[in-house]
């Protein structure tokens, strides 16, 4: 079960659970402390705080989506990477997008959106001279390997 609250009731009722658990063991609580909630739909971000990018980093996928969805919407912070991004994010400064491969091993953070909403062509390029050498190609064929069995990771599909 979900719980969205804001942050005062979470404190109060977050200490209290374990008398929740005593009673309904098989019930599994999931405490949110969202202080406008989720958008809906997703692309409405009037009203809500933004965990934004700076110019550096205005091209990306997650840049764009937000510059494009963002009207009405208050940016806290702009960040020049996207582990800065993540950051804020992980500290409740607002919503962000970022790739799924980053945030979805943060248990703090919740999806919004069940689909990608954004994508970016990944390339691997070598030299031909180098794509010869063995070591070279271990690490060039273990890249295709991985990339490809972890697709589903990658795109956001397997959480």
């Amino acid at each position: 079960m979900r719980l969205t609250t804001s942050e005062t009731f979470a404190s109060f009722i977050i200490k209290r659970l374990v008398e929740l658990r005593e009673r309904h063991p098989e019930v599994i609580v999931q405490v949110l402390a969202a202080r406008r909630g989720a958008p809906s739909p997703v692309d409405d971000l009037r009203g809500h705080n933004i965990v934004g990018y700076d110019d550096a980093l205005a091209a990306i996928p997650g840049a764009r989506w937000l510059g494009a969805h963002g009207d009405g919407a208050t940016v806290v912070f702009r960040g020049n990477s996207l582990r800065a991004v993540l950051e804020a994010t992980l500290a409740g400064m607002g919503l962000t997008v970022l790739p799924c491969q980053l945030c979805d091993p943060e248990a703090g953070l919740v999806r919004l959106s069940p689909e990608s909403l954004g994508h970016r062509t990944l390339c691997l390029v070598v030299h031909p001279d180098l794509a010869k050498v063995a070591r070279v190609r271990a690490v060039i064929d273990f890249l295709v390997e991985v990339t490809a069995r972890d697709r589903a990771a990658l795109l956001g599909g397997d959480r």
